[in-house]
């Protein structure tokens, strides 16, 4: 895959926090913190990364994922495996509550064709 599906990937999933759950894979996590204020967006820290970085490699069982960064918006990362942009990692906080949703668009181009069986 290359630079051209990464950007479409990161085009799609901009809107995936209006189609929730309509384009790609959704997973939410939840624990109890109240850390950031209610005034501002909730920075993910370092460690929120790594641990989130280390949750995402035992869940899929794939070592190749990483979390990178977005400096222009820090409530929410881009998620790669092997180095290719697959989705956006946002944080929410709520009530006391962090939560994180994944959102991981699909490009009809990248599916597999179906067989005969299945059209």
């Amino acid at each position: 895959m290359g630079a051209a599906r990464g950007q479409a990937r990161r085009e799609a999933g901009s809107g995936l926090a209006r189609d929730f759950g309509q384009r790609g894979l959704t997973l939410v996590l939840r624990c109890a913190s109240s850390t950031a204020p209610h005034d501002e967006d909730p920075a993910l820290t370092r460690s929120e990364i790594w641990r989130l970085e280390k949750y995402l490699r035992n869940l899929f069982r794939l070592d190749t994922i990483t979390i990178v960064e977005r400096p222009k918006q820090p409530d929410s990362v881009e998620v790669q495996v092997n180095g290719e942009f697959v989705g956006v990692l946002f944080k929410d906080e709520e009530d006391g509550e962090i939560s994180y949703a994944f959102n991981m668009a699909i490009l009809e181009m990248d599916l597999p064709e179906a067989p005969a069986s299945r059209a």
